[in-house]
């Protein structure tokens, strides 16, 4: 799925819409969720320094405007009472940031992970 021109995620999947606001003192988060055999019909839950922030669909790519600064982003799949998973992120003003949720069969249920793009 190629993030520059993927169909985006609808605003309401966006809890705080703040995230939807750009800013001079924000950088842009875009997260790609590919459809697929594997976890395609899983609630993706992403977080923003341990707040819940949006719901991301398959086949969706999700631009979120975060402030700058040191961030953790996480993603929990399936339920609120599973794990999240966080990665570190410095956000600079101006620039963007492309990842991806990957979601592998492993095992008996789904494995999935934030993966960074670029």
């Amino acid at each position: 799925m190629n993030i520059e021109t993927a169909q985006r995620a609808k605003p309401s999947s966006v809890m705080d819409p703040a995230y939807l606001v750009a800013g001079a003192d924000k950088g842009v988060v875009r997260i790609v969720r590919d459809g697929g055999i594997f976890g395609s019909a899983l609630n993706a839950l992403l977080y923003v320094d341990g707040h819940f922030v949006a719901n991301i669909d398959s086949n969706r790519v999700l631009e979120l405007q975060v402030p700058a600064g040191a961030r953790k982003l996480g993603l929990q799949m399936m339920h609120v009472s599973e794990p999240i998973q966080y990665l570190d992120l410095t956000v600079v003003a101006g620039q963007t940031y492309d990842f991806r949720i990957s979601i592998t069969g492993n095992g008996i249920s789904p494995d999935a992970h934030l993966d960074r793009l670029k």
